[in-house]
């Protein structure tokens, strides 16, 4: 019952569909708007955020400020916007790694995500790329993938630890039955370990290969998402590239939440406002350029994307054995 519980909370939102023209969701928002990021500064997911909260005040007719609050996986986020006021005017934009990752913490334990906050959309997906250093001398990612089960343990790459692109290594080599060994990094570097030969693989948003792919730096092999996309039209899909392997998707996502207690009239306004600016073509040409792709989704829709999420990774994360860290 718990893992259906943000598809529930999602369901009564929608069905609050039919009282939008209550007095309260057709005044709001009321005053000001706070949107809390648990990113840094100037990060990709940081930037999505403030492209959006520039179009809702010009929706909208008030000012939307966003905040960081970094920590915790997201933890330190939520924790800001649970202990605001449940009027929909302090909302929350979270990445994958507080939902598929923060759960299997220790610290993860001291809060119910699915009790404490709501879906209200998706912002936008981040599809990951797959690229080598051009001396691995592989061609395709099946051509890796047979030098990998050649040379066990030698292929390297590396990240973030518990990240979205580390997770993708173990769930590719997980299905192929093979391994790479992952190297940790405490700095955002892995793209840079690739060129300079350091690591062989590189597993990264569009926004971080793209430069070095297109300047030849690294060989992109493979992107991790249902169909190619459109900054590598030439770069097959996972799937294509490995048919055995099957639908393989893997990406970070961003997703604007609130308080579970807002009233559900002011999540719907909220989702179809958000609905709206992501269908702008200049939001959508903008956030392209930041490797995130608008997929604007019902709150409904965006609590079973993210019931999905989490099936898919639980068993990856477990791996990792967070919970005894």
């Amino acid at each position: 019952m718990k893992r259906h519980r943000l598809q529930l909370a999602a369901c009564a939102i929608v069905c609050a569909g039919a009282i939008l023209s209550t007095p309260q969701a057709q005044s709001y928002p009321t005053k000001p708007v706070m949107i809390t990021v648990g990113a840094s500064a100037g990060t990709g997911p940081d930037v999505v955020a403030r492209i959006v909260a520039d179009r809702l005040t010009q929706a909208w007719g008030r000012q939307v400020t966003v905040v960081n609050r970094t920590g915790g996986l997201g933890l330190t986020a939520v924790q800001s916007v649970t202990a605001a006021p449940a009027d929909g005017h302090t909302l929350l934009v979270s990445l994958a790694s507080t939902f598929v990752v923060l759960p299997e913490t220790p610290q993860g334990h001291s809060v119910n995500l699915e009790r404490a906050i709501v879906p209200v959309g998706l912002l936008g997906i981040q599809p990951m790329v797959i690229a080598i250093n051009p001396s691995v001398g592989a061609n395709s990612l099946a051509e890796l993938l047979a030098m990998t089960k050649q040379r066990p343990g030698e292929i390297l790459y590396g990240g973030f630890r518990a990240t979205v692109p580390h997770l993708a290594g173990l769930l590719l080599t997980n299905r192929a039955g093979m391994g790479w060994r992952f190297i940790p990094s405490l700095s955002p570097r892995a793209v840079q370990d690739a060129m300079g030969g350091t690591i062989h693989v590189a597993i990264e948003s569009v926004a971080g290969l793209n430069a070095p792919i297109k300047a030849g730096l690294l060989n992109g092999l493979a992107v991790a998402s249902e169909s190619r996309l459109p900054d590598f039209p030439d770069l097959p899909t996972v799937a294509e590239a490995i048919p055995g392997l099957g639908a393989f998707d893997a990406r970070g996502w961003i997703a604007l939440l609130a308080r579970a207690e807002t009233p559900p009239a002011i999540i719907q306004k909220i989702s179809e406002d958000l609905r709206t600016v992501l269908a702008d073509p200049d939001v959508v040409s903008k956030l392209a350029s930041l490797g995130t792709y608008p997929r604007p989704m019902s709150p409904e829709e965006t609590a079973a994307f993210i019931r999905s999420e989490q099936d898919l990774w639980r068993p990856v994360v477990k791996q990792l054995d967070l919970a005894s860290q």
